[in-house]
């Protein structure tokens, strides 16, 4: 017969090592997720100027796997390739209020369902919650592309978004949009996915060969070690382009924009952003306040930090900048 004694022993054995597993199970460290796109059956393009630039598919559907995730999240991509649960036709009727939204993987809804990003959350809510003379109806459109710098999110809007039409467009903009140039950490990247499939390779970068986003991660570090060593006139010089192509949007297109932000940021790129707003009338600048919502493995907004932004600028288009309506 075995002894209690020994089968307790086991037993607690057994019990500190599940607890084990599980506290390190819910504290690993975040994940840098700069170019979440390995998943995505995306299409490239053949411009050579955005030598990186791609469309989404249209009419399908592709999930995006996370190892912290309870189940795969599925984007819907519509008749025009933007990730949307609902087809727009290009021309509207006067009587509907079309809003585009464009930026990044927070704006595009990286690791959420498409019906939970703050876009669709906010078609939503105006659409239940507010009623305007002359506007039976409210559209968002959401352009948001994962690793888009501001540079190519032009591009993205000149492609995808002038030919909407938009009554205006809600610009999610962050600081790394202006200060990540795609070109140069996309090239690396593609460096260090050739490194990790050589032997040897993974050990010497101190990464997990079965991180899908190793590479990525390794070349947004690198990056911005030499970011951050060139002085502050230096760093300006760099980002000049990114300026130039955001200040350029804004004189070409005249079309009311709103550009937010997260009062995260840092200041001096905040204080760029809203520089844009001088330029011309009908604009405005808007700071999403603090989101503790984030994905715990991740720093990408989950569905309750992607309701939080949604109900800030819905809050804030209703009291700035369709003043007259009216809510339900």
């Amino acid at each position: 017969m075995i002894n209690k004694s020994i089968i307790a022993s086991i037993c607690i054995e057994i019990m500190v090592i599940i607890s084990i597993l599980i506290f390190f199970y819910f504290h690993r460290q975040p994940v840098l997720q700069i170019n979440p796109l390995t998943n995505f059956s995306v299409r490239p393009t053949a411009d050579k100027q955005f030598r990186y630039y791609y469309e989404f598919p249209s009419n399908s559907v592709d999930y995006g796997k996370a190892s912290w995730l309870r189940e795969d999240v599925m984007y819907r991509y519509n008749a025009d390739g933007l990730h949307e649960r609902f087809n727009y036709e290009i021309s509207k009727d006067s009587h509907t209020y079309r809003i585009i939204t464009l930026g990044d993987s927070f704006t595009f809804g990286m690791w959420v369902n498409t019906e939970d990003n703050f876009s669709e959350q906010l078609e939503d809510r105006l659409n239940t919650s507010l009623s305007c003379n002359g506007i039976s109806k409210f559209e968002v459109i959401n352009l948001g592309a994962p690793g888009f710098d501001v540079k190519y999110m032009v591009k993205r809007y000149e492609d995808k978004g002038d030919p909407y039409h938009p009554d205006l467009v809600i610009w999610f903009m962050r600081g790394e949009n202006i200060f990540m140039d795609v070109e140069q950490y996309r090239k690396r990247e593609e460096f260090y996915k050739q490194e990790l499939q050589s032997t040897g390779a993974a050990e010497q970068y101190h990464v997990d060969i079965a991180d899908q986003y190793a590479a990525s991660t390794l070349s947004i570090k690198e990056y911005m070690v030499a970011y951050n060593k060139l002085s502050k006139e230096q760093q300006e010089l760099f980002i000049q382009p990114s300026i130039d192509a955001i200040g350029k949007w804004v004189r070409q297109y005249q079309v009311p924009f709103l550009v937010a932000t997260l009062a995260s940021e840092e200041d001096r790129y905040k204080a760029m952003m809203k520089s844009f707003t001088n330029i011309r009338d009908h604009s405005w600048y808007y700071e999403i306040g603090a989101i503790d919502t984030f994905s715990p493995h991740d720093y990408h907004p989950n569905i309750q930090g992607h309701a939080k932004i949604a109900d800030e600028l819905y809050t804030y288009f209703s009291s700035q900048i369709l003043t007259t309506c009216k809510r339900k």
